[in-house]
C-alpha cells in the first residue's frame, strides 16, 4: 500500500519532497541537530512536504514525538531508499503489503532501541525488573534460566563457592591466630630484655654501660646523657621524646658537642632500625663521643 502510493503519486510531489530533503540537509549540522524539534526549527516546511507526499511513512511512527533520534542521517537514509524504489522498474504483479505495517513497526522498535550499549541496558533492565508474580523466580534465577545452565552445574558451582568461602574464612582465622601468637612472643621477649637491662633496675650509670654488650651501649649512653641534660635544665623530660626530637630540643651550645650528640643519636637509630648490624668500630666511636660529652656536661653543670 505504501509503495503503491509512492509509485503512483504525482511526479511533482516526489520532486518537491526530494528538494525539501536536500534543502534541509544543507542546513543541518549532523552532530548538533538531532531530534524532531531541532530539525523542524531548521526546516519548517519539511514536515508538511513529507506528510503530503507520503514519504513520512518510511520514518518511524514516533519521528515527530519529542525526544526521538531523528537526524540528518535518518533523512539521508529516507532519501536513498525512496529514490531507489522510485527508480526501480516494477516487474510482475504488485507486491503483497498486508504485513507491511507490522514489519515497519518491528523495524521502528529495533531502531528506537539504539546501538549495542542501549540493547545491553535494555537487557539488564528486563533482567532486574520486578516480576508481575511476587512469588515468581528472582533475577538470579531468571539469569540462569536465560543462560541455559543445567541444575547440576548450578549445584556444583554453589558447593564450590561455599567451599571457597569456608576455606577463605579458615585461612583468615589461622593467620590471625599466628599473628597473635607472634605478637605475644615478641611482647614476652621484650619484657624479658627490658628486665635484664640496667635501665629497668633504676638510674643508669656509666659503670652499667660498660657492663652491657657493645651493641646496647649507645642506647644506654643516650639515655644517660638525656638524664644529665634534663637535670641541668637543658632538656625537658625526655621520656616522651623521639631520638630526633632529643637532638632538636637539647640546648648544647658547643658545635663539637652537638656533633657528638647527633652522631650518637644516629648510631642509636641504626642499631634499632637498620637491617644490617652496625660495625663495632662505629659503636665504639659513638660510645667514646658519648663519654666525652657526658664528662663535659658534668663539668659545665658543676661550674654553673
Amino acid at each position: 500500500m505504501l509503495l503503491a502510493a509512492l509509485l503512483a503519486g504525482p511526479c511533482a510531489q516526489a520532486q518537491d519532497a526530494l528538494q525539501a530533503i536536500d534543502s534541509c540537509l544543507a542546513r543541518l549540522d549532523p552532530v548538533a541537530d538531532v531530534g524532531y524539534e531541532r530539525i523542524a526549527a531548521r526546516c519548517p516546511d519539511l514536515t508538511r512536504t513529507l506528510t503530503s507526499s507520503g514519504w513520512s511513512e518510511w520514518l518511524p511512527a514516533s519521528w515527530r514525538e519529542p525526544g526521538n533520534d531523528l537526524s540528518a542521517g535518518s533523512l539521508e537514509e529516507l532519501r536513498a531508499i525512496v529514490t531507489r524504489e522510485l527508480a526501480s522498474e516494477r516487474v510482475g504483479p504488485q507486491p503483497r503489503v498486508e504485513r507491511l505495517h507490522e514489519v515497519l513497526a518491528e523495524l521502528d522498535t529495533s531502531r528506537e532501541r539504539g546501538g549495542l550499549w542501549e540493547r545491553f541496558r535494555n537487557w539488564l533492565r528486563s533482567l532486574f525488573e520486578a516480576s508481575d508474580d511476587p512469588e515468581g523466580p528472582g533475577w538470579f534465577a531468571r539469569l540462569i534460566e536465560r543462560m541455559g545452565v543445567s541444575q547440576a552445574v548450578i549445584e556444583i558451582i554453589t558447593y564450590v563457592g561455599l567451599a571457597l568461602a569456608v576455606g577463605l574464612t579458615l585461612l583468615i582465622l589461622v593467620n590471625e591466630l599466628r599473628l597473635l601468637r607472634d605478637s605475644r612472643r615478641r611482647s614476652t621477649t621484650r619484657r624479658a630484655e627490658e628486665a635484664a637491662t640496667p635501665a629497668a633496675r633504676g638510674p643508669v650509670t656509666w659503670a652499667d654501660i660498660e657492663r652491657v654488650p657493645l651493641v646496647e651501649r649507645p642506647g644506654l649512653a643516650l639515655r644517660l646523657l638525656a638524664d644529665r641534660l634534663t637535670s641541668a635544665q637543658r632538656l625537658p623530660p625526655a621520656a616522651s621524646l623521639t631520638v630526633r626530637e632529643l637532638v632538636c630540643t637539647a640546648r648544647i651550645d658547643d658545635p663539637e658537642d652537638r656533633r657528638r650528640f647527633a652522631s650518637l643519636s644516629q648510631v642509636c637509630e641504626r642499631v634499632r632500625y637498620a637491617p644490617e648490624p652496625v660495625g663495632d668500630g662505629l659503636l665504639e666511636e659513638a660510645v667514646r663521643d658519648a663519654r666525652t660529652l657526658y664528662e663535659r656536661i658534668g663539668v659545665q653543670e658543676a661550674r654553673a
